[in-house]
């Protein structure tokens, strides 16, 4: 068998062709003719010049979308292969797809026509875009299910118009073309590989229509391929989908799904049947498979039987990488000259079975002697790789891991939704969702049952449709919080369907999705018979008997409350200590129940004066207080005091006589005075015994103070803002001497401020101004670069065995470019990332822990050594201790300071043990803080701890004293050694 591959140039080049390789002589010939021109015209006389030339021939050919010669790709070209047989004779037959016929009759009407008991193969090429490919395959298999078939669905460049289908008897359409190979000495080997992998999110297919459409989580194939490719890719369907078809899941293997003929904007259906819930994903091509599958071809028939190579590639895979192919064909060419074509789908029989695949290689190896192995032509040399396989090939990647991780983030959602589902429908709360515009988009059992609703009636109802209409601006100032990502917990009455109430607890929860609040969740409680008891409890834990009025204890409660609301708002709060003037001779002239019925009217007036969301309270005795919570401005504050003036004027009548009472006021403010709740009521008795002191019927803000804090710290910060441009911030080192070598063993770098006016400023004064203010980042560069600075100077010095550890800010730490900033330091250094140390507190890493996880295996990739600082003052979890990625744990000097002195506790010792014993299981190195004695250094040696700092070893020094330190630290250890 020989078999001769020609590309079309011209007819006169034909026959010169012909006789040049001799072909009329041979009785047994087979042409097989790849043609890119979709012309029926143009095919038919180039069927009658071969005729005329081989008038012994048996011709079938295809239009293609692509034609393979010699290893090379070529479009719009029309490639010639004649098969000369020596023991074989060649067959050809058009098979027409009838109206009133299927594929399935088509199938089995070739396998009737065409197969002879000597018929070991037949090559066939049909029109996908009239026929159904698997049930046409299926058909003819059952028929003959020994015989081989090759080839695949013709082509038309990707315009799904027209496929043109000839033999040597004429041109046709809508049909099947086939040659029959009949043969007592014919050995054929079939091989296939499919480069395709997911890509993205896993898709379940929601509807099948009865002409086969399908319909993907509501949305047709169009509007999917516009969502997840682009409006540009959608487009361009159906062609665009053979670039990234879609594809399903059998076993391990994915197979991309063949598409039928389709216009665009018409529906698109396929040749495969898909099921109701079938998973869908969109395949891409794998780069990397792609290059493997040029060993994988060649090991797989280098050792085979091959006088003739027959290629049936899919169309996408010339669109995909067209170098790539030309090498992997290239490659198989070495063996015999190869031909073929790209097809809408390839048919493949492995042997055993036939099926049709999509987005596929097939290679057909025939011969007819099982001696014709071509092993020792093989050449495995491969072409180097192009830039645009080495890019590829990185996008591949990258897509394959991220579909991976979306993969396993998929079935991790949904466990998470289905755990999520369990909690909400069985739980006996009554929980509901929200939209933005308060419209209830979910309820549950639990709440239709409760208020007596249907689902139906509920879902898409206001929520306010619910709840009383006088609670109504409240509810809605509740929710409003809670759109602006506020948790909010408050009360309000409920309108069952039978007209009656419930009191309830409800719980608005801000829905975050991607950190932006997408709706609410609202989650009741039945508090009826609860709310009764607790407010007759209430009532005689946290009320004056006397006035009615909130007592001392409850007053203190509710400040503590407001003010940690307005640590969010950040609105104004006032309070106010009143105290009834010359109150004690009332009570010893006229009598204690005088006294009460002067208290009562007090607090009537008062309440007269004040608005309703400001707290009134009897404090003590006749000390009445007062928060305002209404503030706009700040001449509110004197407005009440003068209401409230005015309002005590208003005679009181005892016993026929007329009477009048006076009171002295002292006022605090948040957050001009205090943040602290204790503070403030402490500064408006302060401010109320100026008053007195002033005379009686006075007021007094708490003023003084609050105006030297704040020059003081104003002064502190306009320096502080300018100390690292003047050079005033400067680090200094304090030593870390490991107690299992007694070798100093490195440095931690701790900032120092010294202020030409202010002299040496304590770091607790002015870090946390820096914090506050926003300087920490500038300081934390700064200390972080000089130490590496530093660190390089003593390894050029011959400390090579150094480490610096540098402290990190919760501010510095959650900065985007942290990571960044730590390898320029390093690099402008030159230190190897292996002697640098940071330290992380505890709040720091708790703030967000998969970013700070995430940001810590960073600086891991570097070499770069973390540390917890202040371990034990913290959190101290230890569930999130043992998911940190890191070195060392620094033990708080609050647990050592009392170690081995005259307050010698056993607990700290018990925890600094502890410490040391969990971080031996975790392989973490430890650290001491705060050493300050020879006692404390050796209970610590005992314990296992690694290292020590402190004064006992050394205090802070500057860079110039800790090179001396080490210089005299050397010295003694060499003279002792």
């Amino acid at each position: 068998m020989q078999t001769h591959n020609y590309l079309f140039k011209s007819e006169m080049d034909l026959q010169k062709w012909i006789v040049k390789n001799k072909l009329k002589k041979h009785e047994n010939i087979l042409i097989q003719v790849f043609t890119g021109r979709v012309d029926k015209h143009w095919i038919n006389d180039l069927r009658k010049q071969l005729l005329f030339s081989l008038p012994q021939a048996k011709i079938i050919g295809v239009t293609t979308d692509g034609e393979i010669l010699s290893g090379r790709v070529t479009t719009g070209e029309t490639v010639i292969s004649v098969s000369v047989f020596n023991k074989s004779v060649p067959r050809t037959f058009y098979i027409p797809l009838e109206e009133n016929k299927n594929s399935r009759d088509l199938g089995t009407s070739l396998a009737k026509e065409v197969i002879q008991n000597s018929t070991k193969l037949v090559f066939a090429f049909g029109d996908g875009m009239h026929m159904e490919s698997s049930s046409f395959l299926q058909a003819f298999h059952e028929t003959a299910p020994n015989v081989y078939i090759a080839g695949g669905n013709g082509g038309d460049n990707g315009q799904y118009e027209n496929v043109v289908l000839f033999t040597e008897t004429g041109v046709f359409d809508k049909g099947v073309v086939a040659a029959a190979i009949d043969s007592e000495d014919l050995y054929l080997h079939t091989h296939s590989y499919t480069e395709w992998k997911p890509a993205g999110k896993v898709f379940t297919v929601t509807d099948v229509s009865l002409d086969g459409e399908l319909e993907i989580e509501g949305r047709s194939i169009y509007d999917l391929y516009k969502q997840y490719m682009g409006k540009e890719i959608a487009d361009k369907l159906p062609a665009s989908a053979l670039e990234y078809p879609l594809i399903i899941k059998k076993g391990k293997t994915y197979h991309p799904l063949s598409i039928k003929s389709s216009n665009p904007g018409e529906p698109i259906q396929f040749h495969q049947k898909i099921n109701l819930g079938t998973k869908i994903q969109i395949g891409y091509r794998d780069a990397a498979l792609s290059l493997k599958s040029i060993d994988f071809v060649t090991k797989e028939i280098q050792d085979k039987p091959a006088e003739a190579i027959f290629l049936y590639s899919c169309m996408a895979r010339r669109r995909f990488l067209n170098s790539t192919l030309e090498e992997e064909f290239l490659v198989i060419d070495q063996f015999v000259p190869t031909v073929g074509f790209f097809t809408y789908g390839e048919y493949f029989h492995d042997g055993t079975t036939l099926q049709m695949l999509s987005h596929a290689l097939t290679i057909l190896a025939v011969s007819e002697s099982n001696d014709a192995t071509l092993q020792k032509k093989f050449d495995s040399t491969i072409p180097e790789q192009s830039k645009e396989i080495d890019d590829l090939l990185a996008l591949s990647h990258l897509i394959q891991s991220s579909t991976k991780e979306m993969e396993e983030l998929n079935d991790n959602l949904l466990e998470s939704e289905q755990r999520y589902k369990s909690l909400f429908d069985h739980n006996p709360d009554m929980i509901y969702s929200m939209d933005l515009t308060g419209f209830i988009t979910s309820v549950n059992h639990a709440l239709v049952q409760s208020l007596g609703f249907s689902q139906e009636e509920m879902l898409q109802s206001h929520a306010l449709n619910f709840v009383c209409e006088e609670d109504h601006n409240r509810v809605v100032e509740h929710f409003r919080l809670a759109v602006h990502d506020k948790p909010q917990t408050f009360v309000t009455s409920i309108k069952k369907k039978d007209g009656t109430h419930i009191l309830s607890s409800i719980t608005n929860i801000p829905i975050v999705v991607n950190q932006q609040v997408v709706g609410v969740y609202g989650i009741g409680k039945n508090i009826t018979w609860q709310k009764k008891a607790e407010e007759e409890i209430e009532q005689l834990a946290f009320h004056d008997s006397l006035t009615g009025l909130p007592n001392r204890g409850l007053f203190e409660k509710r400040l503590r409350e407001l003010v940690s609301e307005s640590d969010y708002s950040r609105d104004q709060l006032a309070v106010m200590f009143i105290d009834i003037d010359h109150f004690k001779i009332i009570n010893e002239s006229l009598g204690h129940h005088i006294g009460d019925v002067v208290l009562k009217h007090v607090s009537k007036q008062l309440r007269q004066v004040i608005n309703s969301q400001d707290l009134l309270c009897r404090f003590a005795g006749d000390l009445f207080t007062l928060v305002l919570t209404s503030m706009n401005k700040p001449g509110d504050i004197i407005d009440t005091a003068n209401r409230i003036v005015e309002a005590l004027k208003v005679p009181i009548y005892l016993d026929g006589q007329e009477y009048t009472v006076s009171t002295s006021i002292g006022i605090s403010v948040y957050p001009n005075d205090s943040t602290s709740a204790d503070v403030l009521i402490k500064n408006a008795d302060t401010a109320l015994h100026k008053a007195k002191e002033k005379g009686r019927g006075k007021r007094e803000f708490f003023t003084d103070e609050m105006n030297a804090f704040t020059l003081e710290r104003l002064k502190l910060e306009g320096f502080l803002r300018k100390a690292v441009q003047k050079g005033e911030l400067e680090p200094y080192f304090q030593p870390q001497y490991c107690l299992k070598t007694d070798k100093v063993i490195g440095f931690e770098a701790l900032v120092r401020w010294n202020h030409p006016e202010l002299g040496l400023v304590s770091p607790m004064q002015f870090i946390p101004l820096a914090e506050e203010i926003g300087l920490i980042d500038e300081i934390g560069r700064f200390v972080l670069m000089e130490s590496c600075k530093q660190l390089k100077r003593w390894h050029d010095g011959g400390a090579h065995h150094l480490s610096i550890s540098v402290n990190v800010s919760g501010r510095q730490f959650q900065r985007l470019s942290f990571v960044y900033e730590v390898k320029e330091a390093l690099e402008t250094a030159g230190v190897s990332a292996e002697y640098l140390h940071l330290e992380l507190t505890e709040s720091t890493m708790i703030q967000n822990v998969q970013y700070s996880i995430s940001i810590m295996e960073e600086l891991r990739e570097l070499g770069v050594r973390l540390s917890i600082d202040d371990f034990g003052t913290g959190y101290s979890s230890l569930s999130y201790l043992k998911d940190f990625p890191v070195d060392y744990l620094k033990i708080d000097q609050s647990f050592i300071r009392h170690l081995s002195d005259d307050y010698f506790n056993t607990s700290d010792a018990a925890i600094i043990k502890a410490i040391i014993m969990m971080c031996e299981g975790l392989s973490l190195s430890t650290v001491a803080e705060g050493v300050e004695t020879y006692e404390q250094m050796k209970l610590l040696r005992e314990y296992g701890c690694h290292t020590a700092q402190g004064y006992i070893i050394s205090k802070p020094m500057r860079a110039c004293e800790a090179e001396q330190f080490l210089e005299e630290y050397m010295t003694s250890k060499n003279s002792t050694s």
